[in-house]
């Protein structure tokens, strides 16, 4: 069988993400905006002095109820939101004096999502940096609350702060948020820091800051260089401080500058995206993340387009556009990696964001955060709580040092997420309970789906061989004439690199990335 598909080797000639050997990662969501632009579709919310000092005590006493339960990420212990009746007080803990040991960054508006049916094949690609294939396995209604199970065992070695705007805190207070979490929580010594961040919040002592908190990666929420398109996205930079903004970080010495790019909206011609491509690449960042505008229900922007206002480009374009990224930004340095992730080398890729697309362990603090983590093959598969409001996905991304190896995963799993509303989250942890909103039991059979899908969004492709020892599936054999006639519609080839086998999608499958998992069986053996 694989002699019928073309070899093909990795864009970047980077080593392929191992998943056994990442801890698990620590997500943070910090919802405050000076400004809510109207396309956007993330938990954020206004608010002054105050209402920041009350959310940060909030959010450290959501901390110390996960850390009172007794180690979900250490020794397999569950934790019930019902029995979260752990002492939390609001008060705030003891700020220690010295530096701090760290860092973070990445997507901005991780939910926007590239075009629709590019290529050749119906169906599209959704571009969130959390995995958005959430199938259900019997979701149901059980008093008392979500059961939150966990195995892995191994500190977390990434830590993600994301908004909303994680830098309309002081420093003063992501120093205390920092050291209360690493106090709380097993976060590794060498944990690598993700921070986003807005241009128009970039200045030398901001910038300085950040970095004696022991930030390595930095993100800054672009989305445009042009003055007229980031007036229609409601952003409140303009070209210049946008360019002023990445010069000023890339000459900090963060270890990674990232950037996000919007493309899709309104008038949006490939004139003027060659040229926001061209100002990215020049500048010399070394990561960047280029994500087509979606519409939101409940929106601004969802608002205008149900009465009938024109506010995305047509298909084609938008197909266009996307593959003008991939080709522009490989040819000035910054490879794809992931459908909407480009990175100038493998050792600035997002560690953080990766290990959502290959089901490491990642646990979420905040209003709307998400969490995933595997269980032990003897757990039951109930799920115990029916979600009551919409998921919301994460925001998250970046490098970091290695760890020691995770026992194998386990082939069954569970996501849950917290309160969207941030009355409804501040509530539960008031009352001494885990702010969980809703969860789900994912089977092998599910996971084994999204394992598919989400490497088919990579330039890595899907681990042939590590498929199968997790799942028993062989997916080559299992799709013998699927695959053969991808391979010669120039969608897939096969790639061997370190004595394993992956199955690759070529620039023009990782536009269609989505639909090639439709056209594939993923069957458990038996």
């Amino acid at each position: 069988m694989t002699t019928l598909l073309p070899p093909t080797s990795p864009s970047t000639g980077a080593a392929p993400f191992q998943p056994d050997a990442a801890g698990p990662g620590l997500y943070v969501h910090i919802p405050f905006c000076s400004a809510i632009c109207p396309y956007c579709d993330f938990s954020v919310l206004k608010g002054g002095e105050e209402a920041k000092e009350r959310f940060l005590q909030t959010l450290l006493a959501e901390v110390d109820l996960v850390a009172g339960q007794g180690g979900l990420w250490a020794d397999g212990a569950g934790i019930s939101r019902a029995s979260a009746s752990t002492s939390s007080s609001l008060t705030s803990p003891t700020l220690k004096k010295g530096g701090i040991e760290g860092g973070i960054s990445s997507s901005a508006s991780p939910t926007l999502t590239p075009q629709s049916g590019v290529g050749g094949i119906e169906g599209g690609i959704s571009s969130s940096a959390s995995p958005t294939l959430t199938p259900q396995s019997g979701v149901g209604g059980t008093e008392g609350g979500a059961s939150l199970t966990g195995t892995a065992s191994a500190p977390f070695d990434t830590l993600y702060l994301g908004g909303g705007t994680p830098t309309a805190l002081t420093t003063e207070q992501l120093h205390r948020l920092l050291e209360h979490l690493r106090l709380r929580l097993p976060v590794a010594p060498d944990a690598r820091l993700f921070l986003e961040a807005n241009p128009e919040d970039v200045r030398p002592e901001t910038l300085a800051e950040w970095r004696q908190l022991g930030v390595t990666f930095l993100s800054l929420g672009v989305q445009s260089f042009d003055d007229d398109a980031l007036a229609f996205l409601g952003r409140r930079h303009n070209g210049n401080q946008a360019k002023r903004a990445v010069e000023e970080a890339l000459a900090a010495g963060f270890e990674t500058v990232s950037l996000d790019l919007i493309f899709g909206y309104r008038g949006h011609s490939e004139e003027l995206w060659l040229r926001d491509l061209d100002r990215a690449s020049a500048l010399g960042t070394q990561h960047l993340s280029a994500y087509q505008l979606t519409l939101h229900e409940g929106t601004p922007f969802g608002f205008r387009h149900r009465r009938g206002e024109t506010l995305l480009v047509e298909e084609d374009p938008q197909a266009r556009l996307f593959a003008l990224a991939q080709q522009h930004l490989g040819d000035g340095g910054l490879a794809p990696y992931e459908v909407s992730n480009y990175a100038a080398s493998g050792a600035h890729r997002s560690q953080h964001n990766q290990k959502y697309w290959h089901h490491v362990p990642y646990l979420g603090i905040g209003p709307s955060a998400h969490s995933y983590w595997p269980q032990q093959n003897g757990e039951s598969e109930t799920t115990t709580m029916t979600p009551t409001e919409p998921m919301a996905p994460m925001a998250p991304m970046a490098p970091m040092a290695p760890m020691a190896p995770m026992a194998p995963m386990a082939q069954r799993g569970r996501r849950f997420w917290n309160h969207r509303k941030v009355g409804a989250w501040t509530e539960a942890i008031e009352a001494g309970e885990l702010p969980v909103a809703g969860d789900e039991h994912l089977g092998a059979d599910s996971l084994a789906l999204e394992a598919v899908l989400l490497s088919l969004r990579t330039v890595d492709g899907v681990n042939l061989d590590r498929l199968q020892q997790r799942f028993g599936i062989d997916l080559l054999a299992q799709n013998q004439v699927v695959v053969a006639s991808l391979a010669k519609e120039g969608f897939l080839g096969l790639r061997e690199q370190g004595g394993e086998r992956f199955l690759q999608p070529t620039p023009q499958g990782l536009a269609v990335a989505d639909a090639l998992v439709g056209r594939l069986a993923v069957e458990l053996p038996g």
